[in-house]
């Protein structure tokens, strides 16, 4: 298939989408004149009609992949994270568990056992300060696919239906 026109993931997906978007868009824009392109002693004509409608129709199935792929990618990014955070609670559990063990065993005196609550301390200040950045990170990441990965498409191929394609068009290619 030719690579542009690929959507096999996400990001092909709305490559896909944008070019059949800016196809539609370009095709609507072209004025004909009337005649035909001839080729080596065969004569084309072409109805802009016709075009419009063809690229209407593959509008709408680059949407349609596109809006799939989103909901996909989304899911299973979301599975992803609910499995590592399982990983890491347990990971967490098994640590907190092991110190534990460690610390009973370990202390002879009060001021050993404090300064190790030092460092028990920072470890959690430390844990809590990164979990609060991956959650921003998270956040961030997500605004960016919102907008910039899920929107600009969707809002491109809705110009590019409103502008140059139709319902009508695309039910006259295909009947």
């Amino acid at each position: 298939m030719y690579p542009l026109l690929d959507h096999g993931d996400l990001q092909k997906s709305r490559k896909a989408l944008l070019a059949t978007s800016a196809l539609l868009i370009i095709l609507h824009e072209l004025k004909f004149s009337a005649g035909a392109i001839d080729v080596g002693g065969l004569k084309f004509a072409l109805d802009q009609g016709v075009l419009v409608g063809f690229a209407t129709v593959f509008l709408f199935y680059f949407a349609y992949v596109f809006v799939l792929r989103a909901v996909e990618f989304s899911f299973s990014t979301r599975l992803e994270t609910l499995k590592r955070q399982f990983d890491e609670y347990k990971e967490e559990r098994e640590t907190e568990f092991r110190e534990i063990e460690r610390m009973s065993s370990l202390y002879s005196n009060k001021l050993d056992m404090d300064n190790d609550r030092e460092v028990q301390d920072f470890t959690n200040f430390h844990r809590k300060h990164t979990r609060q950045v991956s959650s921003w990170l998270y956040s961030i990441k997500r605004a960016i696919f919102l907008t910039i990965d899920l929107m600009v498409p969707l809002a491109l191929a809705l110009l590019a239906f409103i502008k140059g394609g139709s319902t009508v068009s695309a039910i006259a290619f295909l009947f």
